[in-house]
C-alpha cells in the first residue's frame, strides 16, 4: 500500500478559490484497488491552494510516511509527512531497455560492460547474455555474481567476465550504467545506456519515462509522472510486471532518439 497527493483541476467559483487558498480544502482519501488484495489511497487538492499538511498526516496515517507527491511540491519541515523516493524500479527499466536494443541488434561482436556495484542485478543478465557474446561485469560483489556466471556457462555456454571496480579503464563497445551516469566519464570510447540524469554526458544514451500499460495510466493520479507511480506500484503494491517494462522513450545529447536511431548507434559499437 501507498499513499498519494495529486492534484485537480481548479474548483469553480471566486469566493470558493480564495477561501482555497486562504485556508486549504477538506483532506480525503480515495481508495484504488490494485490486483490482488493491494491498493493505494489517494488525497487530491488543487494546485495554489494552502494544504492542510496535519489533515493529511493525520488521513493518511503510517502511509505519510514516503508519499507519492508530486515532484514540484515543497514539503514544510515537521509535518511528518516525507517523500517517496524510488530505489528499485529505474535501474531495472535501463536494464530493461538496454536488453531490447541489444535484442534488435543482436550482435555477438558488441562487447558489453555492465557496472552493478551491489550485485543487485544479477538475475537480469540472462538477456543480455543471449545476444552478446563479450559481457564483463564490475561489481563489488564478486562472490554473487560468480555463481550467477557458473550457471550462465551451464545453461548457456555464456561466458561472463566478473571484475571488481578499478580493475582497469573500459574502452569501446557499449556500458550498461543502470544506478547512475557518474562512470560515463571513465568509459572512454564506449556507447553508455543511462537513466535519465539533468546533464546526460555526450556518450550516453538515457532512458526516459516508462511505457506503462493502459490499465495502470488510467489509475495514474494527475501531477504524478507515470515512472514514479510505477515504481510505486512496483515496490510498495509488488506489481512485478511492472519490472520487466523498458523506456518510453530515449534520448542522446539532450534529443530524442528513437529505438531504432539506438539501435543502429550500438551497431557501431563491434568490437
Amino acid at each position: 500500500m501507498f499513499a498519494v497527493l495529486a492534484y485537480r483541476e481548479e474548483a469553480a467559483g471566486r469566493l470558493c478559490r480564495s477561501f482555497h487558498r486562504i485556508f486549504g480544502e477538506k483532506i480525503a482519501a480515495d481508495r484504488t484497488p490494485v490486483g490482488q488484495g493491494e491498493c493505494f489511497f489517494t488525497a487530491s487538492v488543487t494546485p495554489g491552494t494552502r494544504i492542510r499538511w496535519d489533515d493529511l498526516f493525520v488521513c493518511m496515517g503510517r502511509l505519510s510516511r514516503e508519499m507519492v507527491l508530486p515532484p514540484d511540491l515543497e514539503i514544510p519541515d515537521g509535518c511528518g509527512i516525507t517523500r517517496f523516493v524510488p530505489a528499485a524500479l529505474e535501474p531495472r527499466v535501463v536494464m530493461n531497455t538496454a536488453a531490447a536494443l541489444l535484442a534488435r541488434v543482436h550482435d555477438p561482436r558488441i562487447p558489453i560492460t555492465l557496472v552493478d556495484l551491489r550485485g543487485n542485478l544479477c538475475s537480469m543478465l540472462i538477456p543480455i547474455v543471449r545476444c552478446c557474446a563479450s559481457v564483463r561485469v564490475v561489481t563489488e560483489n564478486t562472490a554473487l555474481y560468480a555463481g550467477v556466471c557458473e550457471r550462465l556457462m551451464d545453461e548457456y555456454g555464456a561466458s561472463v567476465l566478473v571484475c571488481p571496480p578499478g580493475s582497469g579503464i573500459v574502452r569501446g563497445g557499449v556500458a550498461v550504467l543502470p544506478f547512475g551516469a557518474e562512470q560515463a566519464s571513465a568509459m572512454e570510447g564506449s556507447l553508455c545506456i543511462i537513466p535519465s540524469v539533468p546533464d546526460p554526458p555526450g556518450n550516453a544514451i538515457a532512458v526516459q519515462g516508462l511505457g506503462l500499460p493502459e490499465e495502470y495510466q488510467k489509475m495514474c493520479p494527475s501531477g504524478i509522472p507515470e515512472l514514479l507511480f510505477g515504481a510505486a506500484l512496483y515496490e510498495k503494491c509488488s506489481v512485478r510486471e511492472i519490472g520487466a517494462l523498458a523506456a518510453e522513450s530515449l534520448s542522446f545529447a539532450g534529443k530524442e532518439l528513437s529505438f531504432a536511431e539506438a539501435a543502429r548507434r550500438i551497431a557501431l559499437c563491434r568490437g
